[in-house]
């Protein structure tokens, strides 16, 4: 029996990171291969949780620190990037206006603001959370992927991968 197998978000950060090392220099940074795939995991699981009732479309943009961006409030203390501190943190979004601020610590991914998208230099490196298990990544302002529940779309792929037991692309 030739049972399907969907990708996970390991596999999307995987693919995106060799993706993202193809495209031209953005303005905005872009995060590591690490803190990449920390960073869909943590969306991923983030986009599950349901606040104050309802689940939120939100984002969180790459920006390690507030050179060429406008935080609208910078969080006093930044906050672990989890996937409870984010759910909790989405009701302050405003969906396409603002983003939730991600930066590398020594201690690992922090929310550390939130940012007013319209200010920025350069449009930042964005990771949405669109519907429970739905993750949209945008780079320099361009849906360049898309993860729907256990589906990976990259820019300028034909079809979805999604492997077969047999390891190979489903044709």
């Amino acid at each position: 029996m030739n049972e399907e197998r969907l990708g996970t978000p390991a596999e999307l950060a995987e693919r995106l990171a060799r993706h993202l090392d193809t495209l031209p220099a953005p303005e905005a940074p872009l995060p590591s291969a690490t803190d990449l795939a920390a960073l869909i995991e943590v969306m991923f699981f983030a986009s599950m949780h349901e606040e104050k009732g309802r689940r939120s479309i939100f984002n969180v943009a790459w920006q390690p620190g507030s050179k060429d961006c406008s935080a609208l409030v910078a969080i006093a203390t930044p906050v672990p990037v989890t996937p409870k501190n984010l759910a909790k943190l989405a009701p302050a979004t405003q969906r396409e206006a603002t983003s939730i601020a991600v930066r590398r610590t020594p201690n690992g991914l922090v929310a550390w603001a939130l940012l007013q998208r319209s200010a920025a230099a350069a449009p930042p490196f964005t990771v949405w959370a669109l519907a429970p298990g739905v993750l949209r990544v945008d780079h320099a302002g361009i849906p360049c992927a898309l993860y729907a529940r256990g589906e990976i779309w990259l820019q300028n792929e034909a079809q979805p991968i999604m492997r077969s037991q047999g390891g190979g692309p489903r044709s």
